[in-house]
């Protein structure tokens, strides 16, 4: 991906998602137990992709404070153009988008006229962009997998992990893309981490 030197202009656009999934249709499977979960789950925090707007140069893994979902396909290592890796992340024109354009995509501030009243996750996977969700639940515990699509942006799927709490209900602690090498967790202090090879995690107890 390209530096995301972003304009900081775009964070005063009040963007208005479509209510219907793109691509999605009457035999669309969505298990609205996880969809609703993932965009809060692959957000990373408002503040710091303030800072990362308005820096020059391209975010690096020192950036964030945890390593998100967002935060992973946020890094200028991921160039997925081709070949197996176009299978779970593409984008969907020549090249990587305008910066611009995914700052949009990700920022959303709600308001009337110059007052910000709510600001939803900031995440590349909001969740009517969600076109499938699926899982097979066991016991306390979920595995599933997910596709998104932003028209004319990006596209792609990932798998994940979720763990029922008798208190907080379900909650995301796994997120994998393999064919990009993306796989995170969430570790019992609540943060994600990013997992590599075959590193022992400590997930969030029940």
């Amino acid at each position: 991906m390209t530096a995301f030197a972003f304009c900081v202009l775009a964070f005063g656009s009040h963007l208005n998602a479509d209510e219907t999934p793109n691509g999605a249709d009457e035999t669309t499977k969505i298990d609205e137990r996880f969809r609703k979960l993932i965009p809060a789950a692959t957000a990373i925090d408002r503040k710091e992709f303030e800072v990362i707007a308005r820096s020059p140069g391209a975010p690096t893994a020192k950036s964030f404070s945890e390593h998100s979902l967002t935060a992973a396909l946020m890094l200028p290592k991921i160039r997925p153009c081709e070949g197996k890796s176009a299978e779970q992340f593409r984008y969907l024109n020549d090249g990587s988008p305008r910066p611009i354009k995914i700052v949009q995509e990700m920022y959303r501030p709600v308001g009337a006229g110059n007052v910000v009243l709510f600001v939803p996750p900031v995440t590349m996977i909001h969740s009517e962009r969600i076109t499938r969700c699926e899982a097979t639940v066991e016991g306390k515990t979920a595995r599933g997998s997910f596709d998104f699509h932003v028209p004319d942006l990006y596209e792609g799927s990932a798998d994940f992990v979720a763990k029922k709490n008798d208190e907080r209900g379900w909650q995301m602690i796994e997120f994998q893309m393999k064919t990009i090498g993306i796989h995170v967790a969430r570790e019992a202090d609540g943060k994600w981490r990013r997992v590599n090879g075959e590193e022992k995690h400590k997930t969030k107890p029940d």
